[in-house]
């Protein structure tokens, strides 16, 4: 057999060396399997890879199927091509490792769903029982997991009746369960269909995920879709996701048993059935103990009466992800009564029409990070007043390569509603004086500050607020305008040039010790003024 490596992607072979480039310096813990090559760091070639042992070749397609998964074949490209399937046509003896190896065709995309031929094959092999010897000898045993394996199924609007019957008739098997019925597309009779299969199964304690969505301006479909999920609630005892877009739900019926176990909960733009109250998403919530990731967007009732009344507290301790995105004040009051895990990263975003509606229901959330430790703070203001908290020292993914800006924490965003121009400035102050009077500035070590918006309102730090910053070691400005400069001058020594210091302002910021400026604009006057401002501050002994 020929020795001449293998290095085009599009071959059979060479997708395998792909895999086995990345298994091959695994093999030293694999002791178990008491793998011998001969090939050493040699090229990888044809011979070399026909003396693998049986394992290791499955070992190698597993990986192969997670980086090129079978997402389905058109009029021109079967089903495959450019995908793992392309190693069981090199030869025999790599089929029947494929075929019997059940792991491998657990995955059941929309394009599959689609055929039913490759549907039922698909839950044939999965489901298939290895037997202890092969047609090619004793040496051809494989050390494979035996029985049934669980399924990770996902389908779109164009699954078929006889599709879903076989999926339903499987639903026992399967693990994850996503499925997309589009507005106006969906089939009635498929759904009609897997709400009769469910009806008539048992319990499915192998489900873990379930995602649903469907679209909310299509009543039947919608209503439908409820009554799938529903079946599936009372049936998923070990349920660890649950994702819901645009579709039915009801926070007072999800079922208790579901949700102890939840670990992920994702709700989007989702229509209530029936009368929910802020009550009964309190509820819920509380049974969720072992909830470490939740997403609410346009889910939350805004009765306006029920929010202004005492609730216990929501005790999350798992807790690390928090987005709420609602126009209402109940967002903000759910996030008030959360109590997560002390590291967790949150997005809250809330818009009213009235701004001294917002800071009364922001104050008490905010008062969870009156903690020991240092805060780096951000406030960008336009229309939607943005504030960014976070513990100092982090480092940020968004901007790695300019200041050393840690990762938010918190990130806040209001807006009020039904402004005209005139009064869009008036509003954003109000909202930034009420803020940095929730916000706990003596904590704040890290002060970022960036161009703002078309307002000329960059880096505008009134001296009252920057008084309070006492702890305050680090400002990092970037890509600031001559404007921009002169109010940070004015932010770190209020005084005006030639005034005595002794009976100026007290300097704001006593313990800043370093300034960052990073692709800011200057001009001669900007310049000056800063300069004079750290003069000030250097003969006043700051």
């Amino acid at each position: 057999m020929s020795r001449r490596p293998i290095r085009h992607p599009k071959h059979p072979l060479g997708l395998f060396v792909t895999g086995w480039g990345l298994v091959r310096d695994r093999l030293d813990s694999i002791s178990s399997r008491k793998v011998s090559l001969k090939g050493g760091q040699a090229e990888v070639t044809p011979a070399l890879i026909h003396r693998l042992p049986p394992e290791i070749l499955a070992y190698v397609f597993e990986i192969l199927s997670d980086i090129y998964p079978v997402l389905g074949g058109t009029s021109r490209q079967p089903l495959f091509y450019n995908n793992w399937l392309v190693v069981t046509r090199v030869c025999g003896h790599w089929r029947r490792i494929a075929f019997d190896h059940a792991v491998l065709w657990t995955v059941l995309s929309p394009s599959i769903i689609d055929h039913p031929l490759l549907c039922r094959f698909w839950l044939e092999r999965s489901s298939s029982k290895m037997d202890d010897t092969h047609d090619d000898g004793p040496s051809s045993n494989l050390a494979y997991p035996r029985g049934t394996m669980p399924l990770v199924v996902w389908t779109d609007l164009k699954a078929t009746e006889t599709c879903m019957a076989l999926l339903m008739y499987n639903i026992h098997r399967i693990r994850e369960l996503k499925l997309f019925f589009e507005t106006g597309r969906a089939s009635p009779n498929v759904m009609i269909s897997v709400i009769q299969h469910l009806q008539n199964r048992d319990p499915v304690p192998q489900l873990q995920g379930i995602d649903l969505t469907s679209g909310v301006d299509d009543l039947p479909s919608s209503s439908l879709c409820w009554k799938i999920l529903s079946r599936l609630l009372m049936s998923a005892s070990a349920l660890r996701t649950l994702a819901l877009s645009r579709t039915w739900f009801s926070w007072a019926d999800m079922g208790v048993g579901a949700l102890n176990g939840l670990r992920e909960l994702r709700l989007t733009s989702c229509e209530r059935v029936g009368r929910t109250t802020f009550s009964n998403v309190v509820d819920a919530l509380h049974h969720t103990p072992a909830l470490e990731y939740l997403v609410l967007r346009g889910v939350i009732p805004s009765d306006g009466s029920e929010l202004s009344h005492s609730y216990p507290t929501i005790s999350l301790p798992k807790l690390r992800h928090l987005k709420v995105d609602e126009d209402g004040a109940q967002g903000l009051r759910l996030w008030s009564l959360i109590e997560s895990h002390p590291d967790a990263i949150m997005d809250v975003d809330a818009g009213l029409t009235n701004a001294q509606t917002i800071i009364p229901m922001a104050s008490p959330a905010l008062a969870h990070f009156q903690d020991p430790h240092p805060l780096s703070f951000q406030i960008v203001s336009n229309v939607t007043v943005v504030v960014y908290l976070a513990r100092d020292g982090m480092p940020d993914k968004h901007d790695a390569k300019a200041t050393p800006q840690p990762r938010s924490r918190l990130k806040l965003s209001l807006r009020v509603y039904g402004l005209d121009s005139r009064d869009e400035i008036r509003t954003r102050d109000t909202l930034r004086t009420g803020l940095m009077g929730a916000l706990p500035l003596h904590r704040i070590t890290h002060l970022v500050t960036r161009r703002d918006d078309g307002h000329e309102t960059e880096a505008d730090l009134p001296p009252s607020w920057m008084v309070r910053l006492t702890a305050l070691e680090r400002i990092s400005a970037n890509c600031l305008r001559p404007t921009g400069i002169h109010n940070l001058a004015r932010a770190i020594c209020p005084s005006p040039p030639g005034d005595d210091v002794s009976e100026s302002l007290p300097i704001p910021a006593p313990a800043l010790q370093k300034l960052t400026l990073l692709h800011c604009n200057f001009d001669e006057d900007s310049t000056t003024a800063l300069l004079d401002a750290l003069d000030q501050r250097t003969d006043a002994g700051r």
